[in-house]
């Protein structure tokens, strides 16, 4: 079957979406429709009328003409295949939103995320007002909280999180007054109680050449779950 590169996305979301077994029958039913359809566009043999073969009731071609260099050129779309395949994209665009993650627009899933399974959210290395904060860890629990202290490093707009399935973390390494510091979370281990997030920060060593300016590394993660959240710190401190 000949199709656009919009049709081809359009037949892997029905195989995605139905199997390749399943979309077998209604995909041959089509290729013979369009294949009819060309035959049917083909000029009548001489001495011959050649009659238009029959075409289902449901089926509606709509025909749109395109110039180019030769001339133009006539494409036929099949108008029931077109919703046909446009509904089942629909129907595999939904479920969209948090996607089992807690997080608008966060990574597609199934189902919840494993509690081990972070999501960043912001990350940077000063303060929005050049005003240096204190070192500190802070676990935020609503969307108003977390859009409040997010506006004290940044002015993007807060990601929408679901704070029904986890919580929001901030780790703050605070002022520093060259650059070569970082902070982040690498991991987080999970106990019947409680997750542990696991922050890595990265110091320079008295080798290495940095830039005498003030820095302000922080980062928050998305935490999906509901138990208590412990931190646990280690100190890197680069050769340079």
């Amino acid at each position: 079957m000949r199709t656009s590169s919009g049709g081809t996305l359009l037949i892997g979301a029905l195989l995605d979406r139905l199997g390749s077994a399943q979309a077998q029958a209604p995909l041959q039913r089509l290729d013979r429709w369009l294949s009819q359809e060309d035959r049917d566009d083909l000029p009548p043999r001489t001495g011959s009328r050649r009659r238009r073969a029959p075409r289902p009731a449901f089926i509606t071609l709509r025909k749109h003409r395109v110039k180019d260099a030769k001339g133009p050129i006539i494409m036929k779309t099949p108008l029931l295949s077109t919703l046909l395949f446009g509904a089942l994209l629909a129907l595999a665009n939904c479920g969209g939103g948090t996607g089992g993650t807690g997080v608008t627009g966060g990574p597609s899933a199934s189902g919840p995320l494993p509690e081990s399974q972070f999501v960043e959210l912001n990350k940077g290395q000063s303060t929005v007002n050049g005003i240096s904060t204190k070192k500190q860890t802070k676990v935020i629990s609503s969307q108003a909280d977390y859009a409040a202290e997010l506006a004290i490093y940044t002015s993007v707009t807060p990601t929408s999180v679901d704070f029904t399935n986890g919580r929001v973390l901030l780790v703050d390494m605070g002022g520093r007054s060259s650059s070569g510091h970082s902070i982040d979370v690498t991991s987080v281990d999970v106990t019947d109680n409680s997750v542990v997030a696991n922050i890595r920060l990265i110091k320079p060593g008295p080798s290495c050449m940095v830039l005498a300016v003030i820095t302000n590394p922080y980062q928050f993660v998305f935490i999906p779950s509901l138990k208590e959240i412990l931190v646990s710190e280690r100190l890197e401190v680069t050769s340079c």
